[in-house]
């Protein structure tokens, strides 16, 4: 979990800058506007327009109109995947009678902690059992279990393929059993047709 997280905070590089629009509304996050172009077709130029992105604060430090910079790459919620590196201007309230704004190795720390956190509670609430890591395979091993998993998944592929098989000949076998059925049932009406005249003669 450790390495997972430095790799994505060490992936997030980009920094954006951005304005504050609304904070104070949801918690340890806020709505940012930030600047990009699109492109009009018609007129064929770029023209400058606003995004509106959440962005994480981990501190709730921001407030509304703070010019902040953010990166992406720290995702908190399914629509929070940014999060706020540090304030660059303050409106209103002044930076020192707010809560600082977590660094990046305090962030990685927090989530670490938190994480540990979790599976202990998970290991009390089992029995105390011990939290079992995964194994560390070689890349042989890796390569064989790959194998494996691709032989399984032809196996299951010709099975599903001769289950087809089997129903599409079971429906030509129903289908040619109701034809000869009727054509018996038509060849004995075709019989009593004839036999009818005979008597009545």
């Amino acid at each position: 979990m450790q390495a997972q997280v430095v790799k994505t905070a060490a992936s997030a590089v980009r920094e954006i800058n951005a304005v504050v629009v609304s904070s104070g509304l949801m918690l340890k996050t806020v709505k940012v506007a930030v600047g990009k172009q699109k492109w009009d077709n018609h007129i064929r130029k770029q023209f400058n327009q606003t995004k509106h992105i959440l962005v994480h604060d981990p501190a709730s430090s921001l407030r509304t109109g703070d010019v902040v910079s953010i990166s992406s790459g720290w995702r908190t919620s399914k629509n929070v995947n940014h999060v706020v590196n540090k304030i660059l201007a303050p409106f209103g309230e002044p930076i020192e009678t707010r809560p600082p704004v977590p660094t990046e190795q305090e962030r990685i720390a927090a989530r670490i902690a938190k994480k540990n956190a979790k599976e202990e509670r998970k290991r009390i609430r089992e029995g105390g059992a011990p939290v079992v890591e995964p194994p560390q395979r070689t890349p042989e091993e890796m390569e064989v279990l790959r194998e494996e998993r691709r032989a399984a998944r032809r196996a299951r592929k010709e099975a599903a393929l001769l289950k087809k098989e089997k129903e599409a000949a079971a429906k030509i076998e129903a289908t040619i059993a109701r034809n000869l059925k009727g054509k018996a049932r038509r060849e004995r009406e075709s019989r009593a047709e004839e036999i009818e005249p005979a008597a009545t003669v």
